[in-house]
């Protein structure tokens, strides 16, 4: 089976956040991204994190913000020829986190990934 990139990124990022731990806020907020409501419409927590329905709809929510800032058309603050390091600080983690997600990555696909890997290399077949 040919795994999905864009979907082993997001189940990295997903596992970095601990988002299958109930103590965490991925877990309670069904947000395993994460992600910061961006509308006042959106339900959030105390930290601006977006609550979801379903652990599905946050998935999805993650897949969608991926995709675009994988392709370059975020008004996220990433460089154009942005890098796994670039999207991690995006999302509000330190250097090492792109370390640490490139570790899981390169698990799932068994090729060479770092942080330094474009995000266009998500968007391959």
């Amino acid at each position: 089976m040919i795994l999905n990139k864009l979907e082993v990124l997001a189940d990295a990022i997903s596992y970095n956040n601990k988002a299958h731990e109930p103590e965490t806020s991925a877990y309670q907020n069904r947000n395993p991204g994460n992600l910061l409501a961006f509308s006042f419409k959106h339900p959030r927590d105390e930290q601006g994190r977006r609550i979801f329905n379903s652990f599905l709809d946050g998935y999805q929510a993650l897949l969608f913000d991926l995709r675009i800032k994988c392709t370059g058309k975020s008004r996220a603050n990433i460089p154009d020829a942005a890098n796994l390091n670039d999207l991690m600080k995006s999302y509000g983690h330190e250097d090492l986190t792109g370390r640490f997600v490139a570790k899981r990555i390169r698990k799932a696909l068994n090729v060479e990934v770092t942080e330094l890997t474009p995000l266009t290399f998500f968007l391959e077949s």
